[in-house]
């Protein structure tokens, strides 16, 4: 009789069901942290002075400068080559970028600008915004790899797995959250990124830069 009344005391084995809930809580825990984390750390922003053509306050656009569609354009038509330089793209941003804050937002922030970094093989997207009187940046790094395929043609890939927000330097996954505002940007310059998918095919070479971008003829 002990043993029965034992028996009937005794625990029921963990339920392997009950425990992968248990985990998979943590874990959505620890990712929420992560993300409120990151995103008090994007009202730190990155220091945008160091940008050829960046402007902190608002003002009338330039009024002189090449059009870079025009400029693409003739480039892939003719076959040349050409270089353009950070200053050049902030500028034409600056002349036709209608850079307004939509969705749920709207009302509550402050489109600030879109600018361009040029370092060495990279390229940096950044969006600044003011929330609540605080600036905010988010970016996209964009690195070009080129590779020369069996049949002479140019493969051109464009890596864009990484990013900031503010200062702080985040990866693919995060990445996915603010994939809309870069995806609305593309949007509005589709016409210069039709250009360059036309000359990439066309096995014209790119080149990043401290400050510029050379794109170069195929080599004869």
């Amino acid at each position: 009789m002990a043993d029965k009344g034992k028996a009937k005391s005794e625990a029921p084995p963990p339920d392997r069901k009950s425990g992968c809930l248990k985990n998979v809580f943590l874990l959505s825990l620890l990712a929420l942290a992560v993300l409120g984390l990151l995103g008090y750390l994007s009202f730190d922003p990155q220091p945008l002075d160091d940008i050829e053509g960046y402007r902190g306050k608002p003002g009338p656009p330039p009024l002189t400068g090449r059009n870079l569609a025009t400029v693409l354009e003739n480039a892939a038509k003719n076959n040349h080559g050409v270089r353009i330089t950070e200053k050049e793209i902030n500028e034409y941003l600056l002349r036709t970028l209608k850079f307004e804050q939509g969705g749920v937002f709207k009302g509550r922030v402050t489109a600030r600008g879109v600018w361009v970094r040029l370092e060495k093989d990279v390229a940096e997207i950044i969006i600044e915004r003011e929330i609540m009187g605080k600036s905010h940046t988010i970016s996209m790094f964009l690195r070009p790899e080129q590779e020369k395929q069996d049949d002479d043609s140019m493969l051109t890939k464009v890596h864009r797995s990484r990013g900031r927000w503010g200062r702080t330097r985040i990866f693919r996954g995060f990445m996915l959250l603010t994939n809309s505002s870069f995806k609305s940007l593309a949007a509005e310059y589709s016409e210069e990124l039709e250009l360059l998918q036309t000359m990439f095919k066309n096995k014209v070479r790119i080149t990043i830069t401290e400050g510029a971008i050379e794109l170069s003829p195929p080599e004869p």
